[in-house]
């Protein structure tokens, strides 16, 4: 069926740039089909509110703050 195809239970997933708009996004879809989350980005405050929303949803989300840009 259409749900089993994003089942993630039992997956983790990497969303670099997970505190941006799309990224942000893409970390609450995941966390919808019930994968584990890792974000990462530069705006702790950004990504505390999406850990939030995560949390309160009941969902495992983790944030580790990173520039991907910076050499």
């Amino acid at each position: 069926s259409m749900t089993d195809m994003f089942d993630l239970r039992d997956e983790t997933a990497l969303v670099i740039g997970g505190t941006g708009a799309l990224g942000g996004a893409m970390a609450m879809a995941l966390l919808r089909s019930g994968a584990k989350v890792v974000i990462s980005g530069r705006s702790e405050s950004k990504a505390l509110r999406l850990l939030e929303e995560g949390r309160a949803l009941g969902r495992q989300i983790t944030f580790i703050a990173a520039d991907a840009l910076s050499k």
